[in-house]
């Protein structure tokens, strides 16, 4: 399991460290500046898409993101299907797997109040 807070907060560091905000961000991604601020602050998870973005456009290494090892920028050509994706693939199902079970012990227990 990762931990969103350090993937959150790697990915910050990475955007502040190419001066890139989050408006701009978001537009680049499609997504709104409230989403990279949650994803940011460790309260949403990096979809696939926005992390093969900033692997594609910036380099960055999708293994530092996932686990903090290695160096931000991966000087490979970015390839879906090599490892550092194909493992933020797995990174991103683990973090939502977890989120599921969350809103199932939630629900499971609204049931067993019933």
């Amino acid at each position: 399991m990762q931990d969103l807070k350090a993937i959150g907060a790697r990915i910050k560091s990475f955007r502040q460290s190419r001066k890139i905000t989050q408006d701009d961000l978001a537009e680049e991604t499609g997504y709104n500046k409230k989403t990279i601020s949650l994803l940011e602050n460790g309260h949403r998870a990096p979809t696939q898409k926005l992390l093969s973005h900033l692997s594609e456009k910036y380099n960055l290494d999708l293994d530092w993101v996932a686990s903090g090892k290695g160096d931000q920028i991966n000087d490979r050509k970015a390839d879906p299907n090599s490892a550092p994706n194909l493992h933020a693939k797995i990174v991103e199902m683990e973090i939502e797997l977890r989120e599921v079970k969350k809103m199932m012990e939630q629900i499971l227990g609204k049931i067993q109040q019933l």
